[in-house]
């Protein structure tokens, strides 16, 4: 009994400190931006289409896209946003399909429609920066975190505030 005590034991010892290791050991700035993810990011609001629960059926592609996409389904709206891809090139369209792929947690995707975004359009340009800003925080990539912030925080828009707030956290620890 001793013998299989001293095993279990210097297992779970070695377990216990692997799971300290891991969540304390963690460089400060890794548990830091989790933070400011956590705090900060939420999937940006449906302006495209009108939704109402109430609605028995969405008619057209984007509709339905929309549809998922308000309802947190953002599975099944990447499916559909990529459906609508095929046969037009739309801003919103990728402006959502990149927030889409935020949300399922696929930052790769998301900055590669947010970029295209940012090449493409006009009217999305705050939106986007404020966004990719964030799926760089999400991955730890703060040199290019600070500098879509860092535009965001020179001039006025909605995101000004809330960039230099993220830009002050950054820069003080």
């Amino acid at each position: 009994h001793t013998r299989y005590w001293r095993d279990w034991s210097s297992d779970v010892c070695s377990s216990d400190l692997m799971i300290l290791l891991v969540t304390y050991l963690r460089p400060e700035h890794a548990k830091r931006t989790d933070q400011i993810y956590a705090v900060y990011y939420q999937p940006y609001r449906n302006l495209i289409t009108s939704y109402n629960r109430s609605d028995e059926k969405a008619t057209t592609l984007k509709e339905q896209a929309m549809s998922s996409y308000t309802e947190g389904d953002y599975n099944k709206a990447i499916e559909k946003f990529k459906e609508i891809k095929a046969s037009e090139q739309d801003a919103a369209i990728h402006f959502y399909m990149a927030n889409a792929y935020m949300a399922t947690g696929k930052m790769d995707e998301a900055r590669t429609n947010f970029w295209w975004v940012l090449k493409a359009d006009i009217l999305f340009v705050d939106q986007t920066k404020w966004f990719l800003a964030l799926s760089y925080i999400k991955t730890n990539q703060l040199s290019e975190t600070k500098k879509l912030l860092f535009e965001l925080s020179n001039h006025e828009n909605a995101y000004k505030t809330r960039a230099t707030e993220i830009l002050n956290t950054i820069q003080t620890h």
